[in-house]
């Protein structure tokens, strides 16, 4: 346990995350937050935890009424659930003080504690995702020395929707995996007409209830285990992985920024259209030379980071020169100039089905100035950056 003493000092000192600990019999360690113990039981989650732990030995998410988020990691002992720990709370979007009041009114603890507890969760920080989940590998590996994957961790938070074997065919549980099942498919296949099969399986039907029902933090744990489940399908139907995995990264990170069930919703089917397409592609092209095709998919991954042929050259060890030789040749096109132009093609989507303003879609797409990005876009385009949002931004869900 001095690992995890020091592990837990570590994260407090450097995160500000709590880590605390529940054996099988769910008796909290000595020295828990006892805070955290009020939180954790008022709610039966550590009970919950224990279930899910006598099922997997890998890790998982868990969430309460009020939007906090834990890490959770199990222990085991020969095969036997030994004890389980909470990493976090976290937030992962700015919280509603007021909810939070009321969530603390409604707990049967003493007045003080109410005090106490009302002005910890003022202070919870807001966490991205990503860094609660890097920090739950970490505690994960000191527990088990097992290396996880992030993919590992979101598709264990997925295991609850198996069906069991007794489940009807006609149950909705039955028919929501058959349609995941169908939908990692269409990707798997790179399917050219996957939007008319998405239509035939009445997904806008399905994601409209979820988007009257749940929170916005439940839909964007959805649109994360989705993206992970598509880029997994894609690796299968031949994508690369070193494309993969960088582009699964950005939409996760796109995710976390989006505001809105309607940005959710655009994210998620940008983000499958562009998988499905890259299969396609992969599948289709008659490209010979896989190291022009690993820098082409570098580029459309990281249209949002700063690219230059010196970095696209080491890449795939060529010369700055033959990099720019044989690119040309084998795309007919200069490789700053495609650059140019995915850029471009990107803020088309940026500017449909975001709220960035203009300016900011040029920083974040590296063009020089403001300017010389309405320049350019009106030269591809014949029209301005703002009046393609006019014509074409969609409303946003309210």
């Amino acid at each position: 346990m001095e690992e995890i003493s020091f592990l837990k000092t570590l994260i407090s000192y450097a995160y500000h995350l709590d880590l605390v600990c529940y054996d099988r019999l769910e008796n909290p360690s000595s020295d828990n937050n006892p805070l955290l113990n009020i939180l954790l039981t008022e709610e039966n989650l550590v009970h919950k935890a224990l279930v899910q732990g006598l099922a997997t030995d890998k890790p998982f998410i868990l969430s309460n009424q009020i939007n906090l988020t834990w890490f959770v990691a199990i222990e085991k002992e020969n095969n036997e659930l030994k004890n389980v720990f909470f990493l976090g709370p976290v937030y992962l979007s700015d919280p509603d003080p007021v909810p939070i009041s009321h969530y603390v009114q409604q707990l049967a603890i003493s007045f003080s504690n109410r005090i106490e507890l009302e002005n910890y969760l003022k202070n919870i920080p807001v966490t991205p995702i990503l860094s609660l989940l890097q920090n739950g590998m970490m505690l994960h590996y000191t527990l088990t020395k097992e290396k996880i994957a992030l993919h590992q961790i979101l598709a264990e938070n997925r295991s609850e929707e198996k069906i069991p074997s007794h489940h009807s065919e006609n149950s909705p549980n039955h028919s929501a995996w058959l349609i995941e099942s169908q939908i990692m498919q269409l990707v798997e296949e790179g399917n050219s007409n996957f939007r008319e099969k998405l239509s035939e399986l009445s997904l806008n039907r399905n994601v409209g209830h979820l988007s009257n029902n749940d929170s916005l933090r439940q839909v964007k744990n959805m649109i994360l285990a989705s993206v992970v489940l598509v880029s997994r399908a894609a690796i299968r139907g031949g994508l690369s992985p070193a494309i993969a995995y960088p582009l699964s990264d950005y939409y996760i990170r796109s995710t976390e920024k989006c505001q809105t069930i309607s940005e959710l919703t655009n994210i998620n089917n940008i983000m499958m259209e562009d998988f499905v397409n890259r299969v396609h592609q992969t599948k289709e092209s008659p490209i010979k030379n896989k190291y022009l095709l690993i820098v082409r998919d570098y580029i459309d991954s990281h249209l949002d980071k700063p690219l230059s042929v010196e970095e696209l050259a080491q890449l795939v060890n060529y010369s700055p020169y033959y990099l720019t030789r044989k690119f040309k040749k084998e795309f007919n096109i200069d490789i700053i100039h495609y650059i140019q132009q995915a850029r471009l093609a990107y803020s088309l989507d940026l500017i449909r089905y975001s709220q960035m303003s203009i300016q900011d879609i040029s920083q974040q797409l590296y063009f020089s100035s403001p300017s010389y990005f309405s320049k350019l876009f009106k030269e591809y385009y014949q029209c301005t950056p703002n009046t393609y949002r006019k014509d074409y931004q969609l409303p946003p869900n309210k």
